[in-house]
């Protein structure tokens, strides 16, 4: 895949630099009030808000933290990942966030509120101002925003959840699922999940979660749902659950042992080898982890 990362960080990067230069031009080169507005915030509030956004942005990244090893594992070096990621990660980030204060802004003073509501996502933009002008350059435009959004998400999700989901699916089951049909399982089940329904009619989730009142049933919903990482807002909904697995089994399960040489070795007198194409002691662990909850 390594051939597609760089057009995907070009395709991207023009996307969101071209948004953000529409939405100033629409307001006529400014970026509005909203980047330094009128609002004044006592200590309190301010550090309240300050808690909020670090949690958010943290939330964010846990299902994404998760699965760095995945990827890391491949370094050349034991420490090589750990320059990008300290140096990229923030910058990205930070880049981003301002470009989406930036662009929110400028459309809000452009075009003032949708709905009551100030329009923070680029979707919603583009989709509102086709209402307003559909002309051929306006259907042009978010045509090739779309295409640039939408190849940014592909790329996403398969690098952040259904690959890595693959290589987790693959450890199960080693004999009989290879890591290409496991990113494939894990496609099927985002689909079967409906997860657009949870983005589109938020109280159908409400209400699905509602209605379980065993634990047990419960915890067998959140281990399918893991299961459906094709699609990040599962991985989000459910990464702090699939943390607390991973610290348990790490930490409780295993007290910090890990044979690591048996990790890369075939054969029955291995650990971490399979028994008639099943992990028996992965499969164990993940039992023990989730059973004082089913307890409950």
């Amino acid at each position: 895949m390594n051939k597609f990362f760089v057009p995907n960080v070009v395709i991207a990067t023009v996307t969101v630099f071209g948004l953000l230069g529409w939405a100033v031009h629409q307001n006529g080169g400014s970026a509005g009030a909203l980047v330094s507005p009128t609002v004044h915030l006592s200590t309190k509030n301010k550090a309240f808000y300050f808690i909020q956004c670090v949690s958010s942005v943290g939330a964010t990244f846990t299902g994404a933290a998760e699965r760095v090893s995945d990827w890391s594992r491949f370094s050349k070096t034991r420490n090589a990942a750990f320059p990008a990621m300290i140096i990229t990660l923030p910058i990205c980030l930070t880049i981003s966030a301002v470009i989406g204060v930036y662009m929110t802004s400028a459309f809000y003073e452009a075009y003032g509120l949708v709905d009551d509501t100030v329009v923070w996502s680029p979707l919603v933009m583009l989709q509102y101002v086709q209402t307003l002008d559909y002309t051929p350059d306006c259907r042009a435009g978010t045509f090739f925003a779309g295409v640039g959004i939408l190849s940014t998400q592909i790329f996403v999700n398969l690098t952040n959840n259904t690959v890595p989901f693959g290589m987790d699916f693959a450890a199960y089951f080693p004999r009989y699922i290879d890591m290409k049909r496991g990113c494939m399982i894990g496609c099927i089940l985002g689909f079967a999940c409906n997860p657009w329904r949870f983005l589109s009619q938020a109280i159908i989730f409400v209400e699905i979660m509602s209605g379980f009142s065993s634990k047990c049933i419960e915890q067998l919903l959140s281990f399918l749902l893991y299961f459906s990482q094709a699609y990040s807002f599962l991985a989000l909904v459910f990464s702090c659950a699939g943390a607390a697995i991973l610290v348990a089994d790490f930490w409780i399960i295993r007290k910090r042992m890990w044979k690591i040489p048996d990790l890369y070795k075939a054969g029955n007198g291995f650990i971490y080898w399979y028994t008639k194409g099943w992990n028996l002691r992965a499969l164990a662990a993940w039992l023990i982890a989730i059973t004082p909850s089913m307890r409950e």
